[in-house]
């Protein structure tokens, strides 16, 4: 029997997180990656069907975002092509 003390709190998974065991799983096992990271292999598995339908997706496109400043466009529309 064990006795669980203190207090237990639910970790938070980043998407990428969630992305990397998932990519585990398919190279280990999900037994294997649910022991080393101490998760239910359940979750793994719904974590895997939210890839597969698109609903978790890495998050890293975001930091190679750009802004983007529109000019005027130059009346007569030629360039200077020197």
């Amino acid at each position: 029997m064990e006795i669980i003390t203190g207090v237990g709190r639910r970790r938070y998974w980043s998407s990428e997180e969630k992305v990397r065991l998932v990519g585990e799983v398919a190279e280990r096992g999900a037994a294997e990656v649910a022991r080393r990271y101490e998760v239910c292999r359940s979750l793994l598995y719904r974590w895997r069907r939210q890839m597969r339908h698109g609903e978790l997706a890495a998050v890293t496109a975001a930091a190679g975002l750009v802004p983007v400043r529109i000019a005027p466009e130059v009346p007569g529309g030629t360039r200077d092509e020197g």
